[in-house]
C-alpha cells in the first residue's frame, strides 16, 4: 500500500506548514468569517423589521438596539466558532496528509 501524494495534497502540506507556525489571531478569525456571521444577523434583523411589526405595533428603541446587538452577538459566534471549526478540520488534515507521507517514505 505505497500511496503517494497527490500534487494537490503536496501544496497544501507545503501552505499548512506556514500558516500554522503563526498562531490564530482574532483578527484572522473575524476577517472573511464575521461576513458569514453576518448574513445570520441581518436575516434575524430582516425578519424582525418586516414580518415582526405585526406581532408588536409598539417598537422602542430600546428594543432596536436590544436586537441589534443581539445580531452582533451572533455574528461574532458564528465567524469565531467557523474558524475555529476551519482550523481545527485544515489541522487534521495536515495531520493526516504528513502520516500518510511518512508512510509513503518508509513503504509501508
Amino acid at each position: 500500500m505505497n500511496e503517494t501524494l497527490t500534487p494537490q495534497e503536496e501544496q497544501f502540506l507545503l501552505y499548512w506548514e506556514q500558516v500554522r507556525r503563526r498562531l490564530p489571531r482574532w483578527k484572522y478569525r473575524l476577517g472573511i468569517n464575521l461576513m458569514f456571521g453576518l448574513v445570520f444577523g441581518l436575516l434575524m434583523i430582516t425578519y424582525f423589521l418586516v414580518d415582526g411589526w405585526r406581532d408588536r405595533a409598539l417598537v422602542t428603541h430600546g428594543d432596536l438596539v436590544l436586537i441589534t446587538l443581539g445580531a452582533l452577538m451572533i455574528a461574532v459566534f458564528v465567524a469565531v466558532v467557523r474558524s475555529v471549526m476551519q482550523w481545527e478540520k485544515n489541522e487534521q488534515r495536515y495531520i493526516v496528509l504528513q502520516l500518510k507521507k511518512r508512510m509513503s517514505e518508509r513503504g509501508i
